[in-house]
């Protein structure tokens, strides 16, 4: 028996979160001219943005594109079932996953720490190209790092440094 259902009726995804997993179902499939394939490799084709703004509010898509491509770095593919009219994905709360998902955030953390401290001039898009992460993945992490008290910066300009109080 489900916690909790949603229905949101503007693009009719419907949600359920057990103890275990928080599943979505997306009614009317893969947009005709997507592949499963392209689907995975994140090729995009907006057709319902309220799937985009769920992702969103998941944390797991910070783009369009990109969502898929992070759901499968962290979940396997398995998750995902494809029918005709829907797709139906169910992301389990294992604890592994968690614990990896964790890890690999503080893992970022450490590389944009490192980096500020070799460079206090660096700059977001520089950070992100070298870790590996969107500008929006790096200034969401600089924010973390912001409000935990560990950098700030002397100004939002480009002649802003970046302060480790660390």
């Amino acid at each position: 028996m489900p916690k909790q259902s949603i229905k949101i009726p503007c693009c009719h995804p419907f949600t359920n979160e057990w103890k275990h997993r928080f599943a979505v179902r997306f009614y009317g499939g893969l947009v005709p001219q997507l592949t499963i394939n392209d689907f995975f490799l994140g090729v995009s084709a907006l057709r319902n943005p309220e799937l985009m703004r769920i992702l969103k509010d998941l944390e797991l898509v910070e783009a369009l594109g990109f969502g898929i491509r992070g759901i499968t770095k962290i979940y396997d593919r398995s998750i995902f079932e494809f029918t005709d009219n829907t797709i139906y994905v169910q992301f389990p709360f294992e604890k592994e996953v968690v614990e990896s998902e964790t890890e690999s955030k503080e893992i970022s953390k450490g590389k944009i720490l490192e980096l500020i401290s070799n460079d206090s001039k660096i700059s977001v898009p520089e950070i992100a190209e070298i870790v590996g992460l969107s500008i929006k993945g790096v200034e969401k992490n600089i924010r973390q790092l912001k409000q935990e008290g560990i950098i700030s910066r002397t100004s939002e300009t480009k002649s802003g440094e970046w302060i480790i109080k660390i």
